[in-house]
């Protein structure tokens, strides 16, 4: 034990001399020292301490903080083995626990500052894996993970970032390094803008922070050409994508509103179908303690009374728009709000958009509620059926339906022909068509090539186009039908004639003119008519074969060709059929009220009558003049008389009218001696010319007749159905005429020869169907409404009646005003006169709500 004892001394003595030439300076001497005693004993504490301040002093020459850590954490490992006595014992050296851990902290420090200074993220790990126990761990951490952050950054890769988060995924860096990792892995996978890629990212990476704009991508591009198959299309194969298929639904059912192709809406639901049932028909505005609201025809409320105001041009009802203008702005029929605030002016421009006057603003709205573009247009047009043509700073740009940018705002005018759209640039023309402008939204160039300066349509799927002197003709798919050259192109029903050098060709009638040069072609129908080095030949296109060739002349009138040779005139009817006359024949076609169907020509004296269409000869007779009145009868003129002949010249009326007059179908006026009569030509009834006027049909049976200042009723017979005592008459139906007497108007039974109903005052048609008429009567000083086949709708007891609905499902918004009480009771009929609504008003709500028709 005192061997024990004197070791230690000794041995604390040594290392305090060592700490003493440190003090002094004299750095090998006390590093031999210490490394002598640390030989001596391994576990010597006092030493080990000793090495870590002599490594930790600045001045040493062998400076070096990891051995000055080293040795600190032996020395307090070697402390930790020591018993209380020999604890005791160090303190005299001294060394305790707390010099340690003052020790240790400091260099901590020193090599936490060195990690700074470096500020490399393997400076900061080296510091944070040897410095396990210092307090500067945690900074150290941060750091660690800030100056990789950095690294990544300036690497901007997705591996980079991926690299990262792997390494550091409790980062609070590391929510911003998964944005840039996501951004750059979207931008790398997207970066050709192209569908295909937009679907790739989407499939493989479906939880990517940029989905919503993966999806909206998708949608654009795959929905660019707005048609009724690409909405439907991507429908059926996006089903995942909630948000744009209720979008494309949307889109899709207003283009269906549109289409005339018979279509159903192919994704009906519930919603879908209450929306469909509340725009059929139209609206009537009602009021309701100071609100407006809108009932459907049926008097079904639709929209219960909520608005302070609605357009002025509503108070007179049959509104049969899908959108309502009220003062808290638009609303569609369900009661959905499509745009909120004060709308001063509404243009429906089709497929379910409105270009909507806010605040002196114009704005595209979607009647799904959603904005096509925020900021204002100058103007706006529906393209093709399928984008937006949209004016700004007077340059016009193009936006598909969904409201995909497809062509920036630099086009003089942007027009459509079929499935052509020209944009006009700086005085010419550029042709594209509409696939071209739905590729623009999946990066595909727009081929600005077809640059013209006119192009005209000629005929179904061509197209005249011009540049300068050269003229070509293009399908729609704009290809080439007619190469562009010097020479001038016209449109024909067997082809385009290509005049050059004043030589015209034909290139689609037959192989038998195709490639052959004529001084001149004349198109007339199924004729046609070829000059060619001095011949003139006719031509049937049809048939593709020559009629006659060598002609001294060639005309044609009226569908018939004349062919005149040697003296020899040939005419040649459409069915084929040709006829000979002599030369010397003149031939003049008969006149009608509708198409030209009959000619004559002399012969032997006689007027022969031909059909033109077959050459069919009817009939031979004398005649000044002739024309055709219709039901197979020819008006025949001999010097100042007229007559009547039928197809087969036979004379029906003879010829001795000093006019013959048609007055409608099947009906003729005649004049005789001064005297009026009627002929009816389908069933050969006459009424002999002895009246003042003209006879007027009313029926089949009776006619009305004027005599001594006043019209009457008479029949075929001549003989009088009524006195002639009327000023006016009107047909009302089979048994009841309307009857003007003694300034008067009444509903007059003809047959039984009285008033069933008198004292209207004045009347006016509201409506009706077929034969049927309806009129609101001003009977004395009420109104009520007649129906010509229903009788009286409403009594004539109300002091207005106004039509709110439409003349063929009329609605009347009925007043009677109680004027003790200033009160207006309203009354809403329907076309039957069923009440659907009642209302009283007082006079200042009442003026609200009123029509004023004037």
């Amino acid at each position: 034990m005192t061997i024990i004892a004197f070791g230690a001394h000794a041995q604390i003595s040594a290392e305090r001399l060592a700490i003493s030439r440190m003090e002094k300076g004299k750095w090998l001497k006390a590093e031999h020292q210490l490394y002598k005693s640390l030989k001596k004993d391994s576990l010597n504490a006092e030493a080990r301490y000793g090495l870590s301040k002599l490594y930790f002093s600045p001045t040493y020459p062998n400076f070096n903080i990891d051995s000055a850590y080293h040795y600190v954490q032996s020395a307090w490992v070697a402390y930790g083995g020591l018993n209380l006595r020999q604890r005791d014992r160090l303190k005299r050296f001294p060394l305790d626990s707390n010099i340690l851990i003052e020790q240790r902290k400091k260099i901590d420090s020193v090599a936490f500052e060195r990690a700074k200074k470096i500020n490399t993220e393997n400076a900061y790990i080296d510091f944070i894996a040897q410095f396990e126990s210092a307090s500067q761990q945690e900074a150290a951490i941060e750091l660690r993970n800030e100056v990789a952050f950095v690294d990544a950054l300036k690497m901007s890769t997705p591996s980079g970032f991926l690299t990262y988060l792997t390494k550091y995924p409790t980062s609070s860096r590391a929510s911003e390094a998964r944005q840039r990792y996501e951004r750059l892995v979207f931008e790398e996978g997207t970066k050709d803008g192209r569908l295909l890629s937009y679907e790739q990212f989407l499939h493989d990476y479906p939880q990517s922070f940029y989905r919503k704009e993966v999806e909206k991508n998708i949608f654009e591009i795959s929905t660019a050409a707005g048609t009724h198959s690409v909405f439907t299309k991507f429908i059926e194969k996006y089903p995942q994508l909630v948000f744009y298929g209720r979008k494309s639904k949307d889109l899709l059912y207003h283009i269906e509103k549109e289409s005339d192709t018979g279509k159903k809406y192919a994704f009906k639901s519930d919603s879908i179908d209450i929306i469909s049932r509340l725009e059929k028909g139209y609206l009537i505005p009602i009021l309701k303690a100071g609100k407006f609201g809108f009932m459907a025809q049926q008097g079904k409320e639709i929209l219960a009374p909520q608005f302070t105001g609605i357009h002025e041009s509503y108070l007179c009802g049959a509104i049969k728009t899908d959108y309502l203008i009220t003062a808290e702005g638009i609303v569609g029929r369900s009661g959905k709000v499509i745009v909120q605030g004060n709308i001063e002016q509404a243009e429906d421009l089709g497929f379910g958009f409105l270009n909507l006057r806010m605040s002196s603003c114009w704005k595209v709205i979607h009647k799904s509620g959603y904005t096509i573009i925020d900021p204002c247009v100058e103007d706006v047009k529906i393209i093709s059926g399928q984008y937006l043509a949209i004016k700004r700073n007077k340059k016009w740009g193009l936006i598909a339906f969904n409201g995909r940018q497809l062509l920036p705002h630099q086009y003089g005018e942007i027009e459509t022909l079929d499935n052509i759209i020209i944009l006009n640039k700086t005085r010419k023309k550029i042709l594209v068509t509409t696939d071209q402008l739905a590729n623009l939204a999946n990066k595909v160039p727009l081929d600005e090539s077809k640059v013209y300066d006119e192009i005209r349509q000629l005929a179904s799927d061509l197209y005249l186009v011009r540049n300068g002197t050269l003229e070509g003709v293009i399908n729609s798919s704009l290809a080439f039908v007619v190469p562009l050259e010097r020479h001038s192109i016209t449109q024909s029903a067997y082809g385009f004639v290509i005049e050059k050098n004043q030589k015209y060709r034909v290139n689609d009638v037959s192989p038998e003119l195709k490639g052959r040069e004529f001084d001149h072609i004349n198109f007339y129908g199924d004729w046609i008519g070829l000059q060619e080095k001095g011949n003139t030949s006719l031509y049937h296109g049809h048939e593709k074969k020559f009629l006659r060739r060598q002609l001294d002349s060639l005309w044609f009138e009226h569908q018939v060709a004349f062919t005149l040779k040697n003296d020899s005139l040939k005419v040649f009817f459409t069915s084929g059929k040709a006829l000979d006359f002599e030369s010397k024949v003149s031939v003049k076609f008969i006149k009608s009220a509708d198409s030209t169907n009959y000619f004559y020509g002399l012969e032997k004296n006689k007027n022969s009558v031909y059909q033109v269409a077959d050459g069919v000869k009817l009939f031979s007779a004398e005649f000044d003049g002739i024309e055709y009145l219709g039901h197979g009868f020819f008006l025949i003129v001999k010097g100042t008389k007229k007559g009547l002949m039928d197809a087969l010249g036979k004379i029906v009326l003879p010829i001795e009218y000093t006019a013959i007059v048609s007055t409608g179908p099947g009906i003729v006026s005649l004049l005789k001696d001064q005297k009026f009569g009627l002929f009816n030509m389908i069933s050969r009834k006459l009424i002999k010319p002895s009246l003042e006027r003209n006879v007027i049909l009313y029926d089949e049976e009776r006619l009305l007749a004027f005599k001594a200042g006043y019209y009457g009723f008479i029949n075929w017979d001549a003989k009088a159905l009524s006195k002639f005592e009327f000023e006016e008459v009107q047909r009302w139906n089979d048994s009841v005429a309307i009857v003007k007497r003694n300034f008067q108007w009444s509903l007059y039974e003809i047959e039984a020869q009285k008033v069933v109903m008198g004292k209207i005052k004045d009347f006016h048609t509201v409506g009706g169907h077929g034969e049927e008429k309806i009129i609101i009567i001003h009977k004395e000083n009420f109104y009520g409404v007649l129906s010509s086949r229903r009788g009286e709708i409403i009594p004539a007891s109300y002091t207005d009646i106004i039509n709110l609905g439409t003349a063929e499902e009329p609605l009347y918004f009925a007043e009677k005003y109680i004027e003790e009480a200033g009160i207006y009771v309203i009354i809403y009929f329907d076309q039957n006169g069923k009440i659907l609504r009642k209302q009283a008003f007082e006079e200042d709500e009442y003026s609200k709500i009123y029509c004023d028709v004037n």
